[in-house]
């Protein structure tokens, strides 16, 4: 479950210090977490949404939601989502001593699955069985 901690915070600009840096990378299906760091100066998160909302921007199978009983968050990436896009999401948090909403924009992309080569191997052994089970029966039928 990728983890993304809020570090540190400038009430000023609204921005956020977060970690990992940069664009976060997560498959499909995947829950991502929020969690305040130690001393980050942000009293709590209010809303974590996607920052152009449409039908075809669709990123969360499970919207991003407070965790009962603490400060963290978290979402899940919905299974529909395109490998590869990236989406920009937005942060809205409230800085310690006050109650003045800031807004924070980072990324998140979404990481091409691994090809599973099990299926793969499923998948052509049980096209052989099928292809020689047919030549199979046509063999005997000719020779009845």
């Amino acid at each position: 479950m990728p983890t993304i901690t809020i570090v540190n915070s400038n009430p000023a600009t609204g921005a956020l210090k977060l970690r990992p840096i940069g664009t976060v990378l997560a498959p499909r299906r995947e829950t991502i977490k929020w969690v305040l760091g130690p001393n980050c100066r942000v009293d709590h998160i209010s809303k974590i949404d996607v920052k152009h909302p449409s039908p075809i921007n669709i990123i969360w199978q499970e919207a991003p939601h407070n965790i009962a009983g603490s400060h963290d968050w978290s979402a899940v990436i919905d299974r529909s989502t395109r490998e590869h896009a990236e989406y920009n999401y937005f942060i809205s948090w409230i800085p310690e001593g006050s109650s003045e909403t800031k807004t924070f924009d980072p990324k998140i992309a979404v990481k091409p699955e691994k090809f599973n080569f099990t299926v793969l191997a499923i998948t052509v052994a049980s096209v052989f069985t099928a292809i020689f089970s047919m030549m199979l029966f046509r063999k005997r039928r000719k020779s009845k």
